[in-house]
C-alpha cells in the first residue's frame, strides 16, 4: 500500500490532567498512547508500530480511535473525551503544516 499524505495529522497521545485547586492530583498528568495494545468490551486492538500506524486506512483508524477514546474513559471515568478536548488538539485535525498535501 502506498503512502499518501492527505493532510490529516493523526495524534498517538492523549494526556489527562486531573486538578483540584489549580494542581495536579497524585498520579496526574497520565498520558494513554493509542499505539499501545488495548481492550474497551469484546474488542482488542494489539501493539502498532509508528510505520503501521501512519498507513492505517481512514476507517481502521477511526475504529481504533474510536474504541481508543472509550477505553480511556472507562479508565478515568469521563464521559465524553470529545466534550472535554481543548479546540485545536483534536486527534485526528488538518494540519498542512506539518502534512503538507
Amino acid at each position: 500500500m502506498d503512502y499518501v499524505n492527505t493532510g490529516i495529522e493523526r495524534c498517538k497521545t492523549l494526556t489527562i490532567d486531573k486538578r483540584s485547586g489549580g494542581a495536579s492530583l497524585i498520579g496526574y498528568p497520565k498520558s494513554y498512547d493509542i499505539l499501545s495494545a488495548f481492550t474497551v468490551g469484546d474488542m482488542s486492538h494489539g501493539v502498532i508500530t509508528e510505520e503501521n500506524f501512519q498507513r492505517l486506512s481512514e476507517s481502521i483508524y477511526n475504529e481504533r480511535l474510536g474504541d481508543f477514546k472509550k477505553y480511556v474513559e472507562s479508565a478515568e471515568s469521563i464521559v465524553s473525551i470529545n466534550d472535554i478536548t481543548v479546540p485545536g488538539f483534536e486527534a485526528y485535525r488538518q494540519n498542512l503544516n506539518s502534512c503538507p498535501v
